[in-house]
């Protein structure tokens, strides 16, 4: 999903969380839900040695319609349960924010697998990942002897 959407998105909702709940945990809620596609610029600096933020749009853009074509951590249900996880042991106001806005950042990331029939193309679980990776070096190695 294009960074727009997120970003828009967030805004509506933490303006409405404003008048409810106190300006940090608002800000914590709107940060979390449209920065969390830093994993992708991550990922993109990693493999490609390169700190563009344009050229890792661009490339995160072209392999779109591409099944798995990396694994984000941040997008993965095991960051969910461990933000949760520390979220519940902090007892903090500001954490529970953090996580509703991740919450709603992976909604609508679903929301647009589901509706454009790619819900396939992500990894949604870095154990998903593991096992995956391990059957093919697996099927890989035994193939070689």
């Amino acid at each position: 999903m294009r960074p727009t959407v997120h970003v828009t998105t967030a805004g509506i909702l933490t303006v409405v969380m404003a008048r409810f709940v106190p300006v940090a945990e608002a800000l914590g809620f709107f940060l979390a839900s449209s920065l969390l596609d830093v994993d992708h610029f991550v990922y993109y600096a990693a493999r490609f040695r390169e700190m563009s933020l344009r050229k890792a749009m661009a490339y995160f853009e072209s392999v779109m319609n591409v099944p798995r074509p990396c694994v984000c951590v941040c997008h993965t249900l095991e960051f969910v349960v461990g933000l949760g996880l520390l979220t519940l042991a902090s007892s903090s106001r500001l954490l529970v924010a953090c996580l509703a806005g991740v919450v709603v950042h992976l909604a609508l990331d679903l929301g647009e697998a589901i509706a454009m029939d790619r819900l396939s193309y992500r990894w949604w679980s870095l154990l998903e990942y593991g096992w995956q990776m391990r059957k093919q070096c697996s099927i890989h190695c035994s193939r070689q002897s």
